[in-house]
């Protein structure tokens, strides 16, 4: 679930969304500035205030995940409410914003509490069930290599290519009709006040304040202080585009574009439901997500799953798991030693791997009664 106080910033100031490539993180930030007075005259330095960060694909992923009664919901809200004012002061979450956070997607969020409400339900251009229809299928397509075995050996990007060629009426993702609005900012990795000192070179000096329309490019060079090099030694600077849409389709398509750009491989969990990336070059059914009211990761639970489902269907394992614990108990009981203790774990071991070996998963009762008196069990 979103964070209601980081979405409160949010929605509060004007909001913008950047991606980082070298880190495949998906950053939602705000715009500040401050002044400085060096030499007695002032000027006003702006800087970014980041809010939230996620991974890549995440809101993508979340937003196709959405049912199809949430998405109903959706329309109904701003059918009813089409017009957004500016967001109260107070920090008590209502139902609405409750549902909106829960629902994992920041840009349906900030686009609901924004001017830009009423696009989200536009009939045109915004109608949420076909989108996601389109989204899904176009992410499959192009990321996922099950989803169509004669295209499995090919990139991401080639992948796109042919789908751009077959699918030109598909209006949010095909590149023909895809439509990109950027700013190009360089973003540092922290803010260097020794640089913000130093006054703007504006062309507000007599050399340039004559000129007509101002169209003379500011050449002059700045008189930098003793030691200003050395104190951005630690500068590291990448340059991004940073976004800010009327529509929810343009975001979902510049996290799609650059799934596909990075050529990234997705499946669906099979415990979740939700699409996750596939990291390195090892095969998983399911995701690293960590779901609401769980302990441990859908990877983990599955795992969880497949050793019970394994117990369930070997005599001999359940025998073995049965001594396990009752051993580990009178371990921590501190009733025999650790060495002991690994002894006799590995002792039964081999006799598990044994007779697994020999049998396979169906022994005969003989073998299992002899293993139980083996194991001391009752």
């Amino acid at each position: 679930m979103l964070d209601y106080k980081v979405m409160h910033e949010l929605v509060t100031e004007d909001s913008y969304v950047f991606i980082n490539e070298n880190t495949q993180k998906v950053i939602f930030s705000t715009e500040n500035d401050t002044w400085y007075t060096p030499d007695g005259e002032s000027h006003r330095v702006f800087f970014t205030e980041n809010h939230l960060t996620m991974p890549v694909g995440e809101n993508l992923f979340n937003f196709l995940f959405i049912n199809k009664s949430d998405l109903k919901l959706i329309r109904t809200l701003v059918k009813k409410h089409p017009t957004w004012y500016k967001y109260r002061d107070n920090h008590i979450m209502d139902e609405t914003e409750r549902f909106f956070a829960s629902l994992d997607c920041a840009y349906l969020y900030t686009l609901f509490f924004s001017n830009f409400r009423g696009c989200l339900v536009n009939e045109c251009t915004q109608q949420l069930d076909r989108m996601q229809t389109e989204f899904e299928f176009c992410l499959n397509f192009c990321c996922n290599d099950g989803f169509i075995p004669e295209l499995s050996s090919m990139s991401a990007q080639n992948r796109y290519y042919v789908y751009s060629q077959l699918y030109t009426d598909n209006k949010n993702t095909c590149d023909r009709l895809v439509f990109r609005g950027s700013s190009l900012f360089t973003e540092p990795n922290k803010q260097f006040d020794v640089l913000n000192r130093l006054p703007r070179m504006g062309a507000n000096n007599e050399k340039y304040i004559a000129i007509v329309n101002n169209d003379e490019p500011v050449t002059d060079k700045p008189a930098f202080p003793s030691g200003f090099s050395s104190s951005l030694e630690d500068l590291q600077a990448v340059p991004i585009f940073r976004y800010s849409y009327d529509r929810l389709a343009p975001y979902l398509m510049e996290e799609l574009f650059l799934l596909i750009k990075s050529d990234s491989r997705v499946k669906k969990c099979k415990i979740c439901g939700k699409y996750f990336i596939m990291k390195g070059d090892y095969s998983t059914d399911c995701c690293d997500r960590i779901l609401d009211g769980q302990k441990f990761t859908c990877k983990k639970i599955a795992a969880i799953q497949a050793r019970k489902n394994k117990l369930n269907t070997s005599p001999v394992l359940k025998e073995y798991e049965k001594f396990y614990k009752r051993i580990y108990a009178r371990r921590t009981n501190k009733k025999i030693t650790s060495e002991d203790f690994f002894l006799k774990t590995a002792q039964a071991s081999k006799e598990r791997d044994d007779i697994i070996r020999k049998y396979g998963s169906n022994p005969p009762d003989d073998v299992i009664a002899e293993f139980k008196r083996f194991l001391g069990n009752r």
